[in-house]
C-alpha cells in the first residue's frame, strides 16, 4: 500500500521516467563511470540494474544550495546487500544522486560509493 506522499512524488516525478533519462546519461557517458576516492573508471553494461533507492522533495524557502526540487538515489547496479537493522545498502557499482529543480529539470548528478 503506497501512502499519500509516494503516490503523489510518483505523479510528480515518475520513477520509470527516472530510470529512463538515467540510462540515457549513462549513454552519453560511455557507459562508463568514475568511482571512489581514485575515480577509477569502471564500465556500465547497459543492461544493468538500476533500482530505486529514494526519491523526496525538498523544500528551501531561501535560495540556497539547489533550492526547492527533488533528491533522486538509485543504486547502480541494483542493491546486492542490505541491513536494515544498520540502514546500511550496497551497490552492485555505486549510488547516483540526481538533483532536479522545482521544474523537475535535472541539475546534477553525483556518483558516490555510499548514499548521500
Amino acid at each position: 500500500m503506497h501512502t499519500a506522499i509516494e503516490e503523489a512524488l510518483e505523479k510528480l516525478l515518475p520513477t520509470q521516467q527516472i530510470l529512463d533519462q538515467l540510462s540515457e546519461i549513462l549513454a552519453d557517458w560511455g557507459h562508463e563511470v568514475s568511482v571512489g576516492e581514485e575515480e577509477e573508471r569502471v564500465h556500465v553494461a547497459p543492461d544493468t540494474k538500476l533500482e530505486l533507492i529514494s526519491k523526496s522533495a525538498l523544500y528551501t524557502p531561501y535560495d540556497l544550495c539547489f533550492g526547492t526540487g527533488f533528491k533522486v538515489i538509485v543504486a547502480i547496479g541494483g542493491v546486492v546487500e542490505l541491513d536494515e537493522k544498520r540502514s546500511h545498502i550496497v551497490p552492485g557499482i555505486c549510488f547516483i544522486t540526481l538533483w532536479y529543480n522545482k521544474d523537475r529539470k535535472l541539475i546534477t548528478t553525483d556518483l558516490s560509493d555510499t548514499i548521500l
